[in-house]
């Protein structure tokens, strides 16, 4: 089956005898066809240079390269360009503003994390320098954020060192521990009623350097030894308390002490009533 008699007659005749139009049936073929050649051609025209251009290369079809200029047409349009370098001041601030600086420093608004406090003059000096920088909203709100990583790092940091001191001082004190720490806090508030030394210790983290734990625990020894200051703490068994109670132990032939070993409760007891009456 061929195409229609009047088709082919109002055809050029080199073309009519053609056998590529011998093969079709429907002008809409043909259509279709011409439609597709075109459309897979589309590059031919252009110099060889733009064909193997990665920017052109992208495109299937004319279409797909007319829908694409005109996105990026519409995308140029609304992007900003930062001004040359030599621009004025003025220039520079409209670059900001389009590019959402507001009109004040006050107008910016922080979100904090739930641990996280700003002073009043912390979140003034925060917006004041976002407004200088010419910062909007969501870079200002950078700038606390990473403040407050910054913070929350310090914390955990601090929180690792308390706890290497404590196990430190744990294993190097002993059954002594409490009441040792308890003697070094007393000796502290002694020598510091107005607490600005124990301010101090507590913003710079200091209180939990080890010389100044060994020094001040060195002070108080010598305070209770003089008499200047009690030995025993409330609540935490002291020196005379620990020797009274290991007489007593041992005065009683029927306590389990007398016969346990090494790692039974009342052997560790003992152990641990001698660490803190002589050592």
């Amino acid at each position: 089956m061929a195409l229609p008699a009047e088709v082919l007659a109002a055809l050029p005749e080199d073309i009519r005898g053609s056998e590529h139009i011998a093969a079709y049936n429907d002008v809409g073929s043909v259509v279709k066809d011409l439609i597709a050649s075109k459309t897979a051609d589309w590059k031919g025209s252009l110099p060889d240079d733009l064909k193997a251009d990665p920017a052109i290369v992208q495109y299937k079809s004319l279409p797909d390269f007319a829908k694409g200029f005109v996105e990026t047409k519409k995308l140029v349009g609304t992007s900003l360009r930062a001004p040359a370098a030599d621009a004025s001041d003025e220039d520079w601030e409209k670059f900001y503003k389009a590019g959402g600086k507001p009109n004040a420093p006050e107008e910016y608004k922080f979100a904090l994390p739930e641990d996280f406090k700003l002073t009043p003059e912390d979140e003034k000096e925060i917006r004041d320098t976002a407004y200088r920088m010419g910062l909007n909203g969501k870079q200002a709100q950078k700038l606390v954020d990473l403040q407050a990583q910054g913070v929350a790092e310090l914390r955990k940091s601090e929180r690792e060192e308390l706890q290497k001191t404590e196990r430190e001082y744990r294993e190097k004190w002993g059954a002594n521990f409490d009441r040792n720490k308890a003697i070094v806090s007393r000796t502290i508030e002694r020598m510091d009623p107005e607490k600005k030394l124990r301010t101090f210790f507590d913003s710079t983290g200091l209180g939990n350097h080890p010389v100044i734990i060994d020094l001040f625990h060195e002070w108080g020894k010598r305070l209770v030894e003089d008499g200047l200051m009690p030995g025993d703490v409330q609540g935490i068994t002291g020196r005379e308390e620990a020797k009274a109670k290991i007489d007593a132990i041992m005065a009683d032939k029927d306590h389990p002490y007398h016969k346990s070993k090494t790692g039974d409760p009342a052997f560790e007891e003992v152990k641990r009533l001698n660490q803190i009456a002589y050592d």
